[in-house]
């Protein structure tokens, strides 16, 4: 399958082959086997690096 997204300047992707077949994993399983972690609270991710507040996209 191809992801003409994934070609845009601005997508910077470190190693495409792993990303594709994650993708593929994904999509072969079917949405019934994907969980999506939110941490709309802040209790799991780390927000700050020495004490001042950094930005996060995990």
């Amino acid at each position: 399958m191809q992801f003409p997204t994934l070609k845009l300047k601005h997508a910077h992707i470190r190693d495409k082959k792993q990303l594709l077949r994650t993708i593929n994993t994904i999509l072969s399983d079917g949405c019934n086997s994907l969980q999506v972690v939110t941490d709309f609270d802040l209790t799991l991710t780390k927000q700050h690096v020495n004490g001042k507040n950094v930005l996060s996209s995990f």
